[in-house]
């Protein structure tokens, strides 16, 4: 690391060629970019960054609502970055290279609102799920909305139902859609404010064996 003293254009920042040019503390530095490591990686490095791809791929296409719910709960954490850790931490299981995610501890949401205490039901031999909730005692949470959170293990994809119900309803029917209709399935299930300025926490509900053909007969 080598301090840079500012020319008549200024402080330089980023990189150029081999160099890394940057600002910290209000100082000047300069330092050389690292080099592609000619080592084979071991089986722990593998292994570590097979589970952090397992966990990207799980939270990717949800993570605008972590960090918009996470935000919220605490701005100084971004939603994403300390959802992983808790995966890797207390999630991820397997060895090497079959690692697979615990559905049930992972936490997607979180947030100030009651909870919603909720139980899950599927209505056999249809695409439909009967939640339930216990409905909050105090009267200014009554109007908190449902959101159902489903995601397909086969193909990855997610499917966010918003306003399904409010919690005074203590219950509702939900159908399954596509992208998610076939296939096994993890349901969870949050609150959110109707200003959207603030969330419970999500809880998981279960899983459910769903057959896309059952969303054209009944």
């Amino acid at each position: 690391m080598a301090h840079l003293h500012s020319g008549i254009m200024g402080p330089v920042s980023g990189k150029i060629g081999n160099l890394v040019y940057y600002i910290t503390k209000g100082k000047n530095l300069v330092r050389r970019a690292p080099g592609k490591s000619k080592k084979k990686p071991t089986t722990k490095q593998l292994a570590q960054r097979a589970k952090f791809g397992e966990a990207m791929r799980f939270i990717s296409p949800i993570s605008k609502l972590i960090n918009e719910s996470y935000k919220l709960f605490n701005r100084r954490q971004i939603g994403t970055n300390f959802l992983i850790r808790e995966i890797l931490k207390n999630a991820m299981m397997g060895k090497y290279p079959h690692f697979f995610i615990d559905y049930p501890k992972v936490s997607l949401v979180r947030g100030t609102l009651p909870w919603a205490m909720g139980s899950l039901q599927h209505q056999a031999g249809t695409c439909n799920l009967d939640i339930t909730w216990e409905v909050a005692s105090n009267p200014i949470y009554l109007e908190d909305e449902l959101m159902v959170l489903i995601r397909c293990c086969t193909t990855g994809n997610w499917f966010i139902a918003e306003k399904v119900a409010q919690r005074a309803q203590g219950g509702c029917t939900i159908r399954i859609e596509a992208p998610v209709d076939h296939g096994m399935v993890q349901v969870w299930i949050v609150f959110r404010s109707p200003d959207r300025s603030s969330y419970s926490n999500s809880e998981y509900l279960g899983e459910v064996i769903t057959d896309k053909s059952l969303n054209y007969e009944n």
